[in-house]
């Protein structure tokens, strides 16, 4: 199991870093959702690619970081909290930075697979 979400993470920081919304929409369970920083829930993996994919397309260059902090199993449910970071420099704009806290809520599939079920981000201050 915690193969399977440090492939995810990996895969997230590649997403973000080719601003491929297709492959960070692939993250998640069909049932999966994306608590947004500004409060918007994506539901599904149509709504997260489509909700990324504008999200991507102003965001230029990006730099993420992910670790791992606590990570905890109850049946097919994966409890995962850690810190992240992203610097982002939209082209011909200034660099940006944003570094929290997260949970996330992987869920076993049927080919015991990993997928995101819920996420969510905490900014730091």
């Amino acid at each position: 199991m915690r193969k399977w979400i440090d492939k995810g993470n990996s895969k997230w920081i590649e997403a973000f870093g080719s601003c491929d919304s297709a492959l960070f929409s692939s993250l998640f369970d069909h049932d999966g959702a994306l608590l947004g920083r500004n409060g918007v829930v994506l539901h599904g993996r149509e709504d997260v690619q489509k909700g990324m994919r504008e999200l991507m397309k102003n965001m230029g260059s990006a730099v993420v970081t992910v670790q791992t902090r606590e990570l905890w199993v109850i049946e097919d449910l994966a409890y995962e909290t850690g810190d992240y970071a992203y610097t982002f420099k939209p082209e011909g704009k200034q660099e940006s930075k944003i570094s929290g806290r997260y949970v996330t809520i992987w869920k076993e599939q049927k080919d015991h697979s990993w997928k995101i079920f819920r996420d969510i981000g905490i900014p730091d201050k």
